[in-house]
């Protein structure tokens, strides 16, 4: 058992953002797609976010697309360094 505060459970959080780091995936890519795929983050769900089923997922918030224009300045709204 981890004596730090959160424990193991902070750990594991750590070594999977360590691999996903690696991967290429940030935190702008992370609100990117939430922007552009159109689900609020906080929202209840069909299911979990990363079995989005595209333009017709049931957990899309407007069925509209966004310009990829609109998608990024969206993001720099929401990043100030991106």
């Amino acid at each position: 058992m981890n004596p730090s505060p959160g424990g193991d459970q902070v750990q594991k959080l750590r070594a999977t953002n360590a691999k996903l780091k690696k991967l290429g995936i940030t935190r702008g890519s992370v609100v990117t797609s939430f922007i552009g795929r159109r689900v609020q983050p906080l929202q209840k769900r069909a299911h979990p976010g990363f079995r989005y089923e595209g333009p017709n997922d049931p957990s899309r918030f407007i069925p509209d697309e966004l310009r990829p224009c609109e998608i990024f300045k969206r993001t720099c709204q929401v990043l100030d360094d991106v």
